[in-house]
């Protein structure tokens, strides 16, 4: 599923990426965001669709559009 279809206050698993160019790409790697990390969604901003979650203790805010571009899976117990 994609982090734009996640629910709140649960915990996925970030799996794949569905835009991989290389300016997608270089901005996941310089917020920090990789395959394998776990990530909490904290809130959803109605206005502009854009996220805010948790990513190992750092909470940041990103956009729907990259939302839409990251496949996440939901992890057990979650």
């Amino acid at each position: 599923m994609l982090l734009s279809d996640s629910q709140l206050n649960k915990e996925y698993q970030c799996v794949g990426v569905k835009d991989s160019s290389s300016e997608f790409l270089q901005y996941l790697d310089k917020q920090k965001i990789a395959l394998g990390n776990e990530i909490k969604v904290l809130g959803k901003e109605p206005f502009d669709d854009s996220i805010q979650i948790q990513i190992a203790n750092r909470e940041l805010s990103i956009s729907n559009k990259i939302a839409n571009n990251l496949y996440i899976k939901i992890l057990q117990g979650s």
